[in-house]
């Protein structure tokens, strides 16, 4: 029981520091808890816990996430780098839905922000255009909307 209780007081404490440099899902912590070694037992009670107590909220996340790369962010990305992103970090589909559809009302203007930081100067050659599209679309950004924003 001893050993039970140093491991669970040690991965909780491990687990503040970790989440002391910036927010994280709860699939970061359970990684980085697994790969320093501790019984899986212990981790989900320290996931337990630290739900319990507001430090792993899935749903704040991702929205914190979403609005440093979208919003905040000098070179915004799209909905589907964004949904990549969050899926690999474990959110559930549920809540990716929701943030795209709040910080993607006007992908339009996104597109446009990105395009114009990459490529400030008004006459492209065609070869710059397709790298344009090319560049949005590693972003994350609909063909439709690389369409109208590009070669417009």
């Amino acid at each position: 029981m001893c050993d039970e209780n140093k491991h669970y007081e040690q991965a909780l404490n491990q687990s503040f520091k970790y989440l002391s440099i910036r927010p994280r899902s709860q699939k970061e912590i359970f990684q980085y808890l697994m790969q320093k070694n501790y019984p899986r037992g212990t981790v989900e009670v320290v996931l337990n816990r630290l739900m319990e107590l507001g430090y792993i909220d899935d749903e704040y996340f991702a929205n914190s996430f979403a609005e440093e790369k979208v919003i905040l962010s000098n070179n915004p990305i799209g909905p589907y780098k964004l949904k990549y992103e969050l899926a690999k970090k474990g959110i559930s589909g549920e809540i990716i839905d929701q943030v795209i559809a709040q910080y993607f009302e006007d992908e339009q203007s996104l597109a446009q922000l990105a395009f114009q930081k990459k490529y400030p100067q008004e006459d492209l050659e065609h070869d710059d255009l397709i790298k344009a599209a090319k560049y949005l679309e590693r972003r994350g950004f609909s063909y439709e909307i690389i369409r109208s924003v590009v070669f417009s």
